[in-house]
C-alpha cells in the first residue's frame, strides 16, 4: 500500500482502500486502479415525425389566420356602426363584427389547443391573444352600436313628437 496517494500526493493512512483527500482508490502495492469511466453518448433528440410537425404547425397557422381575419372583420364592423351616425344605411356593416367574433372565437380554441396542446407553438398563443382582442372589440362594436341607436331613436322621437312615426 502506497505511503503517499499517487493522485494529490498527500499521506495516507495504511489499510484504507481510498485517499481521504481526494477519493482516489487504492490498490496493493504501487500501482493504483484507475477506472475510466465508460463512454457516454451523447443525447440525440428524437425527430418528431413529419406527420406531427405539419399537424401543429398547420393549425397554429390557421388559428393564427382565422385570428387575423377576425380582427379585420371586427374592425370593419367598427367602423360601419361609428359611421351609421353620418352616413345612414352603412350600420349594416356591423354585421361583419358578427363574422368577426366567430373567428374570434375559432381563433382562440385552435390557437389554444397549439399553445397548451402538447406542442407549445407560439404562434397559437398569439392566435389566443389575438381572439381575445377580436372578443373584446366585437363588445365594444356592440356598445358602440347601441348608444349610437339609442342616441338616433332619441333624435327622431324630438323631431317627429310622442305621436311621431316611433
Amino acid at each position: 500500500m502506497p505511503s503517499h496517494c499517487p493522485n494529490c500526493g498527500k499521506p495516507v493512512q495504511p489499510g484504507n482502500k481510498f485517499c481521504e483527500n481526494c477519493g482516489h482508490k487504492l490498490v496493493q502495492g504501487s500501482q493504483t486502479q484507475t477506472q475510466t469511466p465508460p463512454p457516454v453518448a451523447p443525447m440525440q433528440q428524437q425527430p418528431m415525425p413529419m406527420q406531427q410537425t405539419s399537424q401543429h404547425s398547420s393549425i397554429a397557422n390557421a388559428a393564427y389566420i382565422l385570428g387575423i381575419l377576425g380582427l379585420i372583420f371586427c374592425i370593419i364592423g367598427l367602423i360601419g356602426v361609428i359611421l351609421q351616425f353620418f352616413v345612414w344605411g352603412l350600420g349594416i356593416l356591423g354585421i361583419l363584427s358578427w363574422i368577426g367574433i366567430i373567428l374570434g372565437v375559432l381563433a382562440m380554441i385552435l390557437g389554444g389547443v397549439a399553445y397548451w396542446g402538447q406542442w407549445k407553438d407560439r404562434r397559437g398563443f398569439t392566435a389566443f391573444i389575438l381572439g381575445i382582442v377580436v372578443i373584446i372589440l366585437f363588445v365594444v362594436t356592440i356598445v358602440v352600436s347601441y348608444v349610437i341607436t339609442a342616441y338616433i331613436l332619441s333624435q327622431f322621437s324630438q323631431f317627429y313628437g310622442s305621436y311621431g312615426y316611433w
